[in-house]
């Protein structure tokens, strides 16, 4: 048999291979446990949610948008700020443990944790990539002014104001404590509310992604160059 008859069956062999893996992944039932997602502290959105396109500045060096920079990948917003005291560097750690347990156990789903500041004329994006670091450097942080993050926030069913400033110019950001969950078509597919856990994201995001990725994003990744 010639090379390119070889080729061509080779390939073949390998797309019927995805096919039936495919299609065992969506014979499954996948209906959503609204009960249980709610003891997970996770609410979905009765139909993905369409975010408005907002630049922002990222510590990857180039401008990014939620809504059409991470196609085929699920993002996990986090809104925080690197003067917090308590919440957001707790929230930080857990979402390292997170990271590293998803991408272990689920290579095939992929998941970019953003961290969005709340007080961007504070976190410049050198300090805020050096802060990352410290809690795991996949993580990208992101900034836009206080007025657009704010808008941005609220689409994402997410609230923060800053306090007025103490004597010394100091001040707090006050906000809710919630995680915003992405889908690969860049719309808001579920919040996850505070107090955030580890494990609890876990199991909630195992309920939620496999069963909300399309056919096609999950082929991408099966399958690269699809």
């Amino acid at each position: 048999m010639k090379p390119q008859a070889i080729a061509i069956v080779v390939i073949a062999l390998l797309a019927a291979a995805l096919g039936i893996f495919i299609g065992m992944q969506f014979s499954k039932e996948r209906s959503l446990d609204v009960e249980q997602l709610s003891l997970l502290n996770a609410v979905m959105m009765p139909e993905p949610r369409v975010i408005e396109a907002q630049p922002l500045e990222s510590t990857t060096g180039k401008t990014i948008d939620l809504t059409t920079d991470f196609e085929g990948q699920w993002v996990l917003v986090n809104f925080g700020y690197m003067s917090c005291p308590d919440i957001c560097p707790i929230n930080l750690m857990e979402l390292r443990k997170v990271q590293t347990q998803w991408d272990e156990a689920q290579p095939y789903y992929p998941l970019q944790v953003v961290y969005l500041t709340m007080d961007p004329a504070r976190d410049d994006l050198d300090t805020m990539r050096s802060y990352l670091t410290h809690f795991d450097e996949r993580f990208i942080g992101a900034r836009a002014d206080f007025e657009a993050t704010q808008r941005l926030a609220l689409q994402l069913n997410t609230v923060f104001e800053a306090e007025e400033k103490d004597a010394d110019g100091n001040y707090i950001v006050s906000h809710s404590d919630s995680l915003a969950l992405i889908n690969p078509d860049g719309d808001l597919e579920a919040v996850l509310r505070g107090p955030q856990n580890a494990e609890r994201i876990l199991k909630a995001l195992n309920l939620i992604i496999p069963a909300q990725t399309s056919l096609y994003h999950l082929s991408a990744a099966l399958l690269p160059c699809h």
